[in-house]
């Protein structure tokens, strides 16, 4: 170039670098979720910003996700306005739980049984007994249809042919309505003439010669124990006539938690 003296000054040249090339990033998975392990700006204009989120959208701002499964994207963005990403998968691990299981099941406790009562009528003092009529004294005979009948007339003259002894054998000894032997009883008369007297025996294990009457429950629970790949506890309950056969879950142990692949976060979750 020439400087106007008739001589030539030297030209001074500068070579600009112009950044072309994506930056990189990796991600870091641990059991407290994710983060960037780097980013990095290989073409020399430095990163600009970063972002990480679950889309394959670019997002900035946002450095550090906690865990849940799914594929979590790294986002750069260099400062000549070039694009990198990265990304991680997480999956949740395979589990296996021991579940107790408490059904409510019903057992014959024991039988009430029964038999016919033995059972006499006798009179009042003075009055004589034909059958199941008194004559009292030199009045007609006086009888009543049932016991109600004869109770409702409490006081006339006459009301005792309603006066019935019943017997409840193997004792030897009398009772009168509802009386109670150690372990025996008989109902009040019912009908006419005591015709539905009855003995009864409580808490038998068994009615021999006797009839069984009624059958006597208790309930309980009973555990059981199996292998799921699920597990959750449900609301407890009494077990009593209204739950029988009901069953819940009184516990869940978690006995192993396993990766198909990937390495293990924690019995939750594993990283590829």
């Amino acid at each position: 170039r020439h400087n106007g003296t008739g001589t030539t000054s030297p030209v001074k040249c500068f070579k600009s670098k112009i950044d072309k090339q994506n930056p990189s990033c990796s991600l870091s998975v641990t059991a407290s979720g994710v983060s960037f392990a780097n980013t990095t700006d290989q073409g020399g204009s430095g990163v600009a910003k970063s972002g990480i989120n679950k889309s394959t959208t670019a997002g900035y701002g946002t450095t550090s996700l906690g865990l849940s499964t799914g594929t979590v994207y790294g986002h750069v963005l260099d400062n000549a306005g070039n694009y990198g990403s990265c990304n991680r998968s997480i999956i949740e691990t395979t589990k296996t739980y021991n579940k107790t299981t408490k059904t409510c099941n019903s057992y014959v406790s024991s039988y009430t049984c029964r038999k016919a009562a033995s059972y006499y009528y006798y009179c009042n003092s003075g009055d004589s007994l034909s059958g199941t009529t008194c004559t009292h004294w030199n009045f007609e005979p006086l009888k009543y249809k049932n016991l109600s009948e004869c109770q409702s007339h409490n006081g006339v003259v006459g009301c005792y042919p309603c006066l019935v002894n019943m017997y409840c054998f193997p004792h030897s000894g009398r009772s009168e309505y509802n009386a109670y032997f150690s372990g025996y009883s008989c109902s009040s008369v019912g009908g006419s003439y005591g015709q539905d007297a009855y003995c009864y025996k409580y808490g038998q294990s068994s009615c021999g010669s006797w009839t069984r009457w009624r059958t006597n429950y208790g309930y309980s629970f009973s555990d059981s124990t199996s292998s799921a790949s699920s597990c959750s506890t449900g609301s407890s309950f009494s077990c009593d006539s209204n739950h029988n056969g009901s069953s819940y879950v009184s516990n869940c142990s978690l006995t192993s938690a396993t990766c198909s692949s990937g390495t293990k976060l924690n019995n939750d979750y594993c990283a590829n």
